[in-house]
């Protein structure tokens, strides 16, 4: 697989808009609770303080999370069933 694959799309501005709103609002809770972690913990963080920070990072979403799910469902619905001859079609999306 190429990670370095790229995909460009031209969307509408308010569905633009609306994935940006969506990816603040919802990471919002968590990069204000990083911007408290990073206040707290200084330079010699605990093992159990990584991990919580290793958490909350787990839990913003960006425009780009919410493009490539995207684009993963329309390819789990519209490409056809993989056949027995031939290799499978990895659809996966990174």
């Amino acid at each position: 697989m190429n990670r370095n694959a790229r995909l460009s799309v031209r969307l509408p501005g308010d569905l633009v808009e609306t994935a940006r709103r969506a990816a603040y609002w919802t990471s919002e809770p968590a990069v204000l609770r990083l911007m408290a972690w990073r206040d707290g913990h200084g330079l010699s963080p605990t093992e159990a303080a990584l991990r919580e920070r290793q958490e909350l990072s787990g839990r913003i979403v960006t425009v780009g999370d919410l493009m490539r799910d995207a684009l993963a469902q329309v390819l789990q619905r519209e490409l056809p069933p993989a056949s027995d001859d031939g290799p499978p079609i990895d659809t996966t999306v990174v």
